[in-house]
């Protein structure tokens, strides 16, 4: 499934003014974009020399107001209060979170934001990684994911269970569950997608891997070798 998410409030384009460029996607981006009734949800690059707090916050309320659930990409470089405005507004997630202290996780914990780790960024800029051990050692879950995009050219989901295993200390079956139930949790999908069970959609992967533990193990090779939607074959 494909879950459209509008963010306007990447980068601010060459040339423009920050808080001109925020007041452009409040009034005129966002309108338009909940008229054609596609996004389900709207995200900004929360980062130092992008958007601050406060504009942050400004797009994704506006954005909730018209019907788009928040999302925040924050703390990749630093920590500039991203966390409390995920929040705040009551983000589904927030992702990078390299930079994020105990204060900041302490606030996603508590509004239940659930934290998005991309360690395929974190590798491709020879950064540290963000602390996975500190949600998980709490009793909290992590979802991981690719941040597919042109500064981290990472489409395998293997190679992120890798990192997150090597980078993050996660041990397989977390990192399993941060591409799987946890994911599903940081798009606010509570119909059991992401899990195995009765009533759950019949949404699977089969893996050509002699037990779990080898998708964290063996990250040269494709390990998917049948793709089910809906219990029916979609790919072998």
């Amino acid at each position: 499934d494909v879950i459209p998410t509008f963010m306007g409030a990447h980068a601010v384009p060459r040339g423009a003014d920050a808080e001109e460029y925020t007041e452009s996607v409040v009034s005129d981006q966002l309108p338009a974009v909940a008229a054609q009734g596609t996004a389900e949800f709207c995200d900004v690059f929360c980062e130092r020399g992008v958007f601050t707090a406060e504009q942050s916050r400004r797009i994704l309320e506006a954005g909730r107001d018209h019907g788009l659930t928040p999302k925040i990409h924050a703390d990749e470089f630093a920590a500039i209060g991203g966390t409390d405005v995920a929040a705040a507004v009551g983000a589904a997630s927030a992702d990078h979170l390299l930079h994020t202290d105990d204060e900041g996780r302490d606030a996603l914990v508590d509004a239940g934001v659930t934290p998005v780790l991309l360690p395929g960024t974190a590798f491709g800029l020879g950064a540290d990684y963000a602390d996975a051990r500190a949600f998980l050692d709490a009793g909290h879950e992590v979802a991981l994911a690719t941040d597919f995009n042109p500064n981290c050219f990472a489409r395998s989901m293997s190679f992120v269970a890798t990192l997150a295993s090597v980078g993050m200390r996660m041990t397989p079956h977390e990192a399993i569950r941060g591409i799987t139930s946890a994911a599903a949790g940081a798009l606010d999908l509570d119909d059991g997608t992401g899990t195995l069970r009765a009533g759950a959609p019949a949404d699977a992967v089969v893996l050509d891997v002699p037990t779990a533990t080898h998708l964290s193990y063996r990250f040269d090779t494709n390990p998917v070798s049948t793709v089910l939607k809906s219990g029916v074959v979609a790919r072998e």
